[in-house]
């Protein structure tokens, strides 16, 4: 009986409670609980409407994808701007996101940055695709993320999202590995996926 608490090495995931009312967490909150040692370096979530909800395990594919595409950024930007991989991104009290990559402006640090102010905001899907184009859509647009990328890891398709109207993007397009990707807030990064040497 008195043994000392050890931490899971992988917490399991339930939809025990499916219709059923939550407690509802807050950032404050989990931030106090991470402080305190709590999560470990496995316990890779996001919150959602204050819901803890586990991040999907990361591929090969995906990896390779998100490292040669936050280097090719990163050496294409001007001083002025950041380019953030897998930073927490705070979108209201209840709700914060780590998206694969974000490009900012570089006087907002990426911890005071609200979501209007994203001028790219970039998802690499490989088994999350489902909840970056369905979920994840839906909570960028209510926060006003201004343009949203949703890369699939294995074809580099490309779904672009822009304009935020609230339940979801007035402007979505389907763009291939071999056109030109032109953010709109940021068109100095302009690449073309399919010329990353990634296959």
């Amino acid at each position: 009986m008195n043994k000392s608490f050890k931490m899971p090495t992988k917490r399991l995931a339930t939809q025990a409670a499916e219709g059923l009312p939550r407690w509802r967490w807050t950032v404050a909150e989990l931030e106090r609980i991470a402080e305190a040692g709590f999560f470990t370096e496995y316990d890779e979530f996001e919150l959602i409407g204050g819901e803890m909800v586990p991040m999907s395990p990361e591929g090969n594919r995906h990896a390779i994808v998100r490292a040669e595409l936050a280097f090719r950024l990163s050496r294409m930007v001007s001083e002025t701007l950041m380019v953030a991989v897998e930073p927490q991104l705070n979108l209201r009290s209840d709700s914060y996101v780590k998206p694969d990559i974000l490009v900012h402006p570089r006087v907002i640090k990426t911890p005071h940055l609200r979501p209007v102010d994203a001028l790219l905001l970039v998802e690499i899907a490989d088994t999350s695709l489902r909840y970056d184009i369905k979920t994840k859509m839906l909570v960028y647009a209510e926060h006003g993320v201004r343009e949203y990328w949703v890369i699939h890891a294995a074809t580099l398709m490309t779904t672009v999202h822009r304009q935020p109207a609230g339940n979801g993007y007035a402007f979505v397009e389907e763009v291939s590995p071999d056109q030109q990707l032109v953010p709109v807030l940021v068109p100095e990064l302009a690449l073309t996926l399919g010329a990353l040497g990634l296959d």
